[in-house]
């Protein structure tokens, strides 16, 4: 087993990855933490100006979430589509974007799919209300056609500039989220998906069946998309998958004898806490310690 070290995060590996960004809080503090630098890196290569839009609809308890992503995607799926989405992106010099799925849950009100898109288009001297006005008046058209509601005026929440969109991208992925997000704490009143699955891990029967729904409509989906062309626009490159985020630095190798002490123990936060704040060359010794203990 491998002690090892991928930004900021630190974690073990040869143990199982299983890459999923939406069902495994491990994975996810690691996939997320990547996809924040890669943003990170678009917005200082490409020097076009971000606007961060959050796309929601209506919704009540009982709907399922299954249909409720369904109208969601569509409505933007259209939105990006046609010619008037050619006329809007010529208007306003949308050049590229990039979108992510967030989901809530509240017990009065059920789960709470929104959309997050940082556009990035070619100047901050716009007229944003008539960018939002524009928008918005379109998106609530095609959800009310693809059978849902969104209110014209708070439906899609727009904000512009790098100090929202820096804010915006620290939490990038779905918590600083466990930290990015599907990391973030939700609202007052709302649950996130964690705290859904801590919950029905716990014994709520209601948190389990919402987070078991969860599971199966996020199930192979990718976490966050981009439009045609705008890696290449935003000097991206080609695209590292989920499964390939999760191969980083190695610290420290822990011998199968070793690691079985480990879980006998429970050291398993101890060897990550030393990894983290006491560098490799005491990490070495610890594991050293732990290798050479006599379980006799």
């Amino acid at each position: 087993v491998q002690v090892v070290r991928t930004g900021n995060s630190y974690h073990f590996h040869g143990i199982m990855s299983c890459g999923s960004v939406w069902m495994c809080p491990v994975c996810a503090s690691r996939i997320s933490e990547a996809r924040r630098k890669e943003l990170n890196k678009a917005l200082q290569f490409s020097r076009l100006y971000p606007v961060l839009v959050t796309a929601t609809l209506s919704h009540q308890r009982g709907d399922k979430l299954a249909g409720l992503v369904q109208v969601l995607n569509s409505s933007l799926r259209n939105l990006k589509a046609g010619s008037w989405w050619g006329k809007f992106k010529e208007k306003y010099g949308v050049r590229a974007y990039a979108s992510s799925l967030e989901v809530t849950y509240s017990f009065e009100a059920g789960f709470h799919p929104h959309k997050h898109i940082l556009f990035f288009i070619d100047s901050g001297e716009i007229n944003f209300d008539e960018f939002r006005a524009e928008l918005s008046e379109r998106y609530s058209k095609l959800v009310k056609k693809a059978g849902g509601y969104s209110h014209l005026v708070h439906g899609l929440d727009v904000k512009a500039g790098t100090e929202h969109a820096g804010n915006y991208i620290s939490k990038w992925g779905a918590v600083e989220e466990v930290t990015k997000s599907n990391l973030k704490e939700a609202g007052a009143g709302s649950y996130s998906i964690w705290e859904l699955a801590e919950l029905g891990a716990g014994g709520c029967s209601w948190a389990r069946e919402a987070f078991l729904e969860y599971a199966y409509v996020t199930y192979g989906r990718r976490a966050i998309t981009y439009s045609h062309g705008a890696r290449d626009i935003l000097g991206l490159g080609t695209e590292i998958n989920d499964a390939e985020i999760v191969e980083t630095e190695v610290l420290a190798v822990i011998s199968r004898e070793a690691w079985k002490r480990v879980l006998l123990y429970g050291l398993q936060a101890s060897i990550l806490s030393v990894a983290k704040y006491g560098g490799a060359e005491l990490l070495w010794q610890f594991i050293q310690k732990i290798e050479g203990y006599n379980t006799s």
